[in-house]
């Protein structure tokens, strides 16, 4: 958390939500592998991992709607994107998860059990498919291809008062804006 001002400025939106999306997938990797003999490294790396994951996704995107959102939608605009990640995302992902643990309870010989690496690999798949995703279709645009006249002290177009011609570039100072 304390590393995310510097990051923004030196990195921008997407890439600090892209390092977010791939700590994640380094987290599942982590689990999957790990066990709690030689490779309990990786299960200590995993928990420590997660606030990487944390900050530079969810926290970022807080940061993000909350630099693009008008004033008078901030508020709806937060408490949207905490229902649709805290509330729909982990109902939904309750399920899939309660599925994709049931699909791998096996008998090993005569002993029932689960096969975590197959459990972890999934969200690592998901994780990856999301983050691919994130990285082709993200724009850090608005509108045309005009670089904004005036933009807040972090490089965020100042909505209040923006020209409809006018885009943003990157959240961060002196970031490139995707194109």
């Amino acid at each position: 958390m304390l590393l995310m001002p510097f990051a923004f400025r030196r990195l921008g939106i997407k890439k600090m939500m892209l390092i977010g999306i791939f700590a994640w997938v380094i987290r599942y990797l982590f689990f999957a592998y790990g066990d709690i003999g030689p490779g309990i490294w990786m299960l200590y790396g995993g928990i420590l991992l997660h606030g990487v994951c944390y900050d530079f996704f969810f926290v970022s995107g807080q940061i993000y709607i909350d630099k693009k959102a008008k004033s008078s939608f901030r508020n709806a605009a937060q408490g949207l994107i905490t229902f649709a990640t805290y509330g729909v995302g982990m109902f939904i992902g309750s399920y899939v998860s309660g599925g994709v643990t049931d699909h791998f309870y096996v008998d090993i010989n005569g002993i029932l059990g689960y096969q975590w690496k197959s459990i972890w690999l999934i969200p690592t798949g998901i994780a990856v498919g999301v983050g691919l995703m994130f990285l082709l279709f993200f724009r850090e645009q608005l509108l045309g291809s005009e670089l904004p006249e005036k933009t807040t002290q972090h490089g965020i177009l100042d909505l209040e008062n923006r020209n409809p011609k006018q885009v943003v570039g990157s959240l961060a100072d002196g970031a490139e804006p995707d194109r």
